[in-house]
């Protein structure tokens, strides 16, 4: 057995242990920002941990994912386990930036092949697999936690196009949202803003049917010309939704409300460059206003999203 002092040591004795290829096995209770980074030859490892956006970056996840690391969740995992034929790490450090780059106090002890038993361990680690419904809930814990702690580093955005959240089998949901005048937020509305979150008025906001939108959703936002057509793209995070008062608007009567600016809330589902724009028009050339005031929900229709797909995937 040897002791581990600090984050430079355990990175390095895991290095050594998962680099040699074969089984590798990482029971962690967290995955955190730079994931990715601290796992050699990450094809292939299975990887456990808890879900629970106080500590689980989903964006981090679908790097390792995207990887073709298997994932599995947890729930009351806390140990931190990095396991191959060769050995084993038993250590304090979760896999992210803070346990494995130095951003905390860590120890560890490397231990020789044979020395754990991780068939045992497995056993006493109930999983599951990871499907989309499960992501889409800890997208919406982790961006619920996550925006209002300010001692926390807000994660860094990396460039992601419509084509990688088209690819990605786990790709963050979107929904539509549109308007055809501008607005301001109603009174209850900031009225909630300044008591709950501090703030005198929503960052961003749309209006909305009941039901249209939940916490934690991303809606992509943009508004109509009186042709019907979409101008003026931007992503909107959805922190609360709210009863406006009566007569604010009686065909939406409901608010989305993002509390804070976007920069908060970390990885958009994708970038909206001009591509996407270009591809968004085409597929919805034929609609007019009155066309969207008949769509049945803010979810994206069909033709809406293979026309997406084959005239972004045709455009130079």
């Amino acid at each position: 057995m040897k002791v581990l002092y600090g984050a430079s040591e355990i990175r390095h004795a895991i290095d050594g242990l998962f680099r040699a290829g074969g089984r590798r096995v990482v029971l962690v209770a967290f995955v955190g920002d730079g994931a990715d980074s601290y796992l050699p030859s990450p094809k292939g490892i299975q990887l456990v941990c808890c879900p629970d956006g106080a500590g689980t970056n989903p964006h981090a996840l679908r790097q390792l994912m995207r990887r073709q690391v298997h994932v599995e969740f947890a729930r009351k995992l806390h140990m931190k386990v990095y396991w191959s034929r060769l050995g084993a790490v038993v250590t304090s450090a979760n896999l992210s930036h803070n346990g494995l780059g130095g951003g905390t106090n860590e120890c560890g002890v490397l231990l020789g092949p044979g020395k754990v038993d991780i068939e045992r361990l497995r056993r006493r680690v109930v999983s599951t697999k990871v499907t989309k419904a499960a992501m889409m809930r800890l997208d919406r814990d982790y961006t619920a936690k996550k925006p209002y702690i300010d001692d926390v580093p807000r994660p860094k955005r990396t460039k992601r196009l419509f084509s990688d959240w088209a690819t990605d089998k786990y790709g963050t949901p979107w929904k539509l949202g549109w308007w055809t005048r501008d607005a301001s937020p109603s009174r209850n509305a900031r009225r909630v803003c300044q008591r709950v979150y501090g703030v005198p008025e929503p960052d961003d906001f749309i209006s909305c049917r009941r039901g249209e939108y939940i916490e934690g959703d991303w809606v992509l936002s943009f508004k109509l010309d009186r042709r019907g057509v979409p101008k003026g793209f931007g992503w909107l995070h959805v922190d609360v939704v709210l009863r406006s008062p009566a007569g604010y608007d009686r065909d939406y009567p409901y608010e989305a409300l993002q509390v804070h600016p976007l920069r908060r809330y970390g990885q958009t589902p994708f970038d909206v460059d001009g591509k996407f724009r270009s591809a968004f028009s085409r597929a919805a050339a034929n609609l007019k206003v009155k066309d969207w005031k008949r769509l049945p929900s803010s979810i994206v229709p069909r033709p809406i999203m293979n026309g997406l797909r084959r005239f972004y995937a045709g455009s130079a």
